[in-house]
């Protein structure tokens, strides 16, 4: 009897053994196979932009260009940004974005604070720029169709496209405001801005998003356009 279940026993256990084995390979298999499907996304950053779309496409990837931006570390016509970044697995057949250098701006950006929006864009013509956003704001403290701020702010070489949005002050109802745009803005600026006017933040909130300025206003409820009563409250993301 005692020779029968030791024969059992012993069969049992072989029997685990193989199916351990089994489902060892079974998942090893799976892992080769899944793994065969991706890769890893190589450093674009710098390079030219034919050159990188070669690169992906020797490994079954493609690159699309989401825009151009101004920046001082990398030559014109080669990749500023990428996303998703270097080293990152990607499955293949995906498509890896960037955003090309427009290189350095050697021309600063001209102040356009106190001018009225056609003497702006007049300057903004001859300077090579030109007129980007145009928020509305009432201030009571400030001459009226007059330009309040800008943005980028005067003088810096920092430019992300070639337009520059401003913020004109229009004549409206006393203690009605319109909701500027402050997308872009660094959030100390916009928190001023907003706290000149009365205008009461309710919340910010902080995301990580890639190839956004630390500070920057990415996000605000209401829009830009938007009526603002006296009390409205105003929502603000900012990236960190």
């Amino acid at each position: 009897m005692q020779k029968w279940f030791f024969r059992v026993g012993k069969v049992f256990l072989l029997s685990m053994i193989v199916l351990a084995v089994g489902f060892i390979s079974f998942f090893a298999a799976m892992k080769w196979v899944i793994s065969g499907q991706e890769v890893v996304i190589p450093n674009l950053v710098g390079q030219e932009l034919e050159r990188a779309r070669n690169a992906l496409a020797s490994i079954d990837l493609q690159v699309k260009v989401r825009g151009e931006r101004y920046d001082r570390n990398v030559a014109r016509g080669k990749i500023s940004t990428q996303f998703p970044i270097s080293d990152t697995p990607i499955k293949k057949g995906n498509i890896v974005n960037v955003i090309v250098s427009l290189g350095n701006r050697v021309n600063p950006i001209p102040d356009l604070e106190g001018s009225t929006l056609r003497a702006a864009q007049l300057l903004l013509a001859q300077q090579g720029f030109e007129l980007g956003t145009v928020s509305e704001i009432h201030l009571q403290e400030a001459e009226p169709e007059k330009i309040v701020t800008q943005f980028p702010t005067p003088k810096t070489t920092e430019l992300v496209g070639n337009k520059i949005d401003v913020l004109i002050n229009r004549v409206r109802e006393p203690n009605l405001y319109v909701m500027p745009d402050l997308i872009g803005w660094d959030v100390n600026r916009a928190l001023a801005l907003l706290e000149r006017n009365k205008v009461r933040v309710s919340e910010i909130t902080y995301g990580l998003y890639q190839g956004v300025p630390m500070a920057a206003v990415v996000k605000q409820v209401p829009e830009a356009g938007y009526p603002l009563g006296d009390g409205r409250p105003v929502r603000l993301e900012v990236s960190r």
